[in-house]
């Protein structure tokens, strides 16, 4: 039997072990949330206003703030790790789907994969800038950039999971659902931008879960001569 995601899979462990201390460093829980959030992390990636990072971090000089701000801090260098980990996994997926299929098609999809390291990357800038200015009290500049990075990373994912879908929708009852799910995340991810709630809890969610499905994925798919019609 031929499983030629394999060392997709072996990646995907590796960032199954990261996702893992970024869940241990990251701060559980914050000072007030902005409505329909219950992830501090996500709320500070998605976050709009001074007076909402304010809300999230507490006053300056508090010692509540001091706290979340290392907490933010330290699962911020981790998460650049966590790049690198989810850009091998997925370089390495979208190249053997190249391989099977034969088709230039998944060159695109690691353009991509570049484009949402880069803006996970200035994400991460953005954040770690907004939290060095809290004492100055002016970082709305920093809050719009971080705005256009979140969207171009969660939304390169999205776009990324669809290019997948020539290939999963052929490849077996499991890489069916992978397709249904990439479209859900698309249509999730729609609705989030259209309006900020727990439609963007619910959006990232989608992504995450498409994560692990393509981690299983790649240790469970047996390639003969072609996918499975």
């Amino acid at each position: 039997m031929n499983k030629p995601f394999i060392k997709a899979g072996y990646a995907g462990i590796l960032l199954i072990i990261i996702s893992a201390a970024l869940m241990a460093v990251n701060p559980g829980r914050a000072l007030n949330l902005p409505q329909g959030f219950f992830n501090p992390v996500i709320a500070f990636e998605f976050i709009r206003t001074e007076t909402e990072v304010y809300d999230l971090f507490g006053n300056n000089g508090s010692s509540e703030q001091g706290t979340l701000v290392g907490s933010f801090k330290n699962g911020t260098y981790i998460d650049f790790l966590f790049i690198v980990a989810y850009a091998a996994f997925l370089l390495v997926f979208s190249n053997v789907c190249r391989r099977i299929t034969g088709s230039k098609w998944f060159i695109f999809s690691g353009f991509i994969i570049l484009s949402v390291v880069i803006s996970d990357i200035g994400e991460n800038i953005q954040l770690l800038t907004i939290m060095k200015k809290l004492s100055l009290e002016d970082f709305g500049k920093e809050l719009m950039m971080l705005n256009f990075f979140t969207w171009a990373k969660w939304g390169g994912l999205t776009a990324l999971f669809i290019s997948f879908i020539p290939f999963l929708r052929n490849s077996g009852r499991f890489g069916r659902v992978i397709s249904v799910t990439a479209l859900l995340s698309g249509v999730t991810g729609a609705a989030a931008f259209l309006h900020r709630s727990v439609l963007n809890e619910i959006y990232v969610l989608t992504v995450e879960v498409i994560f692990v499905m393509l981690i299983i994925f790649s240790f469970t798919f047996v390639y003969n001569k072609q996918p499975d019609k």
